[in-house]
């Protein structure tokens, strides 16, 4: 019963719906579910006397990450903004835990419950991407503002909260301007282009990694779809963050698998972002541009936030603040970030959280990198395809910051236990 519950939510993940609990206060349901079930895990765990697996360096790195933000409160203005997101974190992590047990529960089910996993993960991605296509290209039959009326008034409420929903609505990141003309991005049932292009760039690599040995028409459909809805989200971020992970895919597939097609592939996908003429490269070569708006913004909240960083180098200022300490007559909804995930960790949990996170990531990839070494073809593409997806998200991670969206945030999560196990068998 535990089993096709856990199995459930991982489909329900990228679907979940916000429930308006309180007035101000939205919740993404997949917290309450990695919730219940942590609760129903330990449960069994104590009732059937089996050993709960937490000690690893993964798991202590996590509980340390909680232990320097919550020591970070004691620097803030606002305690209660800085405690709404120590309280995201506490209902998250447990995930890892739990993903993590389940799959070592019983030795011989170690490969087919990853397995299991890798494939919902996947699959499910293929009706949001979907999603995002009709999207976008329905705004050419129905005209954009009837498109982004529909999706502010019936999709947004529904999937972001009535109260998150309302600042994604007034402070909208979906236009994009090519050649003179205002196009709707591509996001899907997310709150904004750039959160699906984090999904979507975790995902991809997983998907090659899974069905690349598979049938062929599932792969290429899939594939097209994935990489198509992706490229559509004209997240400049997610294009570089793309290439990256792409180049380690490819790198890895020719010298660790031999697999030259799949290499080749990758490397051609990538000829969108530099053949000059289309949307997509348009888009990439505007991140050169450093009089453009956009980045201008960019570099100016990076220097604030590193300015911050520099008086408080050791605790930050606080869990949440970021934004109140550049406008001190700001509400807790608000869209004021860095833009950058490490220099807001920097700036808001001090440089023993970044370390942390960062010792996390780069100790992961190590590891996964041994991994390689295996014989069988087959079981070399899953660590490959983890290693691209952790890159495509540092990479990202310096334009944007995803790790406040409980869907993405619940992948990494995934991951990390997928790639502990991958590790230590």
């Amino acid at each position: 019963m535990f089993d096709c519950f856990f199995l459930f939510f991982l489909v329900y993940l990228p679907f979940q719906v916000a429930l308006n609990i309180l007035p101000g206060v939205d919740l993404a349901s997949a917290r309450l579910l990695i919730l219940l079930l942590f609760l129903i895990w330990l449960f069994q765990s104590f009732y059937f006397k089996r050993k709960i697996i937490w000690r690893t360096w993964i798991g202590i790195f996590l509980i340390g990450f909680l232990l320097v933000i919550f020591i970070s409160l004691f620097q803030a203005r606002e305690v209660f903004w800085g405690l709404r997101k120590f309280v995201y974190f506490f209902s998250i992590f447990p995930l890892y835990f739990l993903v993590l047990n389940w799959f070592l529960v019983k030795s011989e089910l170690v490969k087919k419950r990853v397995n299991q996993v890798i494939l919902i993960i996947t699959l499910a991605s293929l009706p949001v991407a979907l999603i995002g296509l009709f999207q976008f290209f329905a705004q050419f039959v129905f005209g954009s503002e009837i498109i982004k009326y529909f999706w502010a008034k019936n999709i947004v409420p529904v999937f972001c909260g009535a109260n998150f929903g309302q600042l994604v609505v007034s402070h909208p990141s979906w236009w994009v301007e090519i050649r003179g003309k205002a196009l709707l991005r591509t996001f899907s049932i997310f709150s904004d282009p750039h959160m699906l292009s984090f999904y979507l760039g975790l995902v991809l690599p997983i998907f090659v990694a899974c069905f690349w040995f598979k049938k062929e028409k599932l792969f290429w459909t899939g594939f097209v779809l994935l990489f198509l809805a992706l490229c559509l989200t004209f997240s400049r971020g997610g294009y570089l963050g793309l290439i990256g992970s792409f180049l380690v895919l490819s790198s890895g597939s020719y010298f660790y698998l031999k697999e030259k097609k799949l290499a080749f592939v990758l490397l051609f996908c990538l000829l969108i972002f530099i053949m000059p003429g289309t949307w997509v490269s348009e888009r990439f070569y505007s991140i050169f541009n450093l009089s453009e708006g956009s980045n201008l913004g960019r570099l100016e909240m990076w220097q604030k936030a590193w300015l911050l960083f520099k008086e408080r180098p050791f605790f930050g200022v606080g869990l949440g603040n970021y934004a109140l300490y550049l406008v001190s007559d700001i509400g807790y909804r608000n869209p004021i970030t860095a833009h950058n995930l490490y220099l807001e960790i920097l700036s808001e949990t001090g440089v023993f959280g970044l370390l942390i996170w960062l010792v996390l990531f780069f100790g992961l990839i190590k590891n996964l990198f041994s991994c390689l070494s295996l014989k069988k073809k087959e079981e070399k593409l899953l660590p490959l395809g983890l290693i691209s997806s952790f890159a495509y998200f540092l990479i990202h991670s310096f334009f944007e910051i995803s790790f406040y969206h409980p869907v993405i945030l619940s992948l990494l999560m995934i991951f990390f236990a997928v790639g502990t196990v991958l590790i230590d068998n």
